[in-house]
């Protein structure tokens, strides 16, 4: 007969390595599970100083804006004139709203009138040549969010609204008048319940 006395032990000594080794993967699944919330938190903090550093820059004071503006509205006489040679219209040049930046960048919107529909479109400078939304957009997205951080100089009060609806032109066509609602209007209707 069989002596079952060292089987038994053997067994025993497998079962308390199996529950040893259970609470070792759980001690490992605690410690991933903590490292994951800790890799977890740190990019949540990179993203909120990432976004803090997307927030718009402080207007200029009175003096700095008196010392700037001759020197940005003659920059943008210039551009200004690039910007109508450039979209060679036979209508005259619609601008929308037009700032400089502490860069000396001029942004703004003007009526790019793409296939002869009216068509208020971004535009920003490289050196004081000016370049529209279509022409390379790559480089548009991230000097463009710089421009729209970075609104030192206020050059030319106007519509903010791109597309179509941002033209004068084709607001007071009879589509326009159609497709795009007038926002005073549209907000007496909801101001008085209806």
């Amino acid at each position: 007969m069989l002596n079952r006395r060292p089987v038994l032990g053997l067994l025993r000594r497998r079962l308390r390595q199996a529950a040893r080794r259970g609470r070792l993967s759980r001690r490992l699944g605690a410690a991933a599970a903590i490292m994951g919330f800790l890799c977890l938190g740190a990019a949540a903090g990179e993203a909120v100083i990432d976004q803090t550093r997307q927030l718009t820059l402080a207007a200029p004071t009175a003096a700095e804006a008196a010392a700037d503006r001759p020197a940005a509205l003659r920059v943008w006489s210039e551009v200004k004139s690039r910007l109508a040679l450039k979209l060679a219209s036979d209508r005259p040049l619609e601008i929308g709203e037009v700032w400089a930046t502490r860069q000396r960048r001029i942004c703004g919107y003007a009526n790019a009138r793409a296939s002869a529909v009216d068509d208020m479109t971004p535009f920003y400078t490289v050196g004081g040549t000016p370049r529209l939304k279509g022409e390379d957009i790559f480089t548009y997205v991230v000097v463009w969010q710089e421009c729209l951080r970075d609104r030192w100089i206020e050059l030319h009060v106007g519509t903010e609204r791109t597309g179509e609806c941002g033209s004068a032109h084709f607001r007071s066509s009879v589509l326009g008048r159609r497709l795009c609602p007038d926002k005073d209007r549209v907000w007496a209707l909801f101001s008085q319940g209806r």
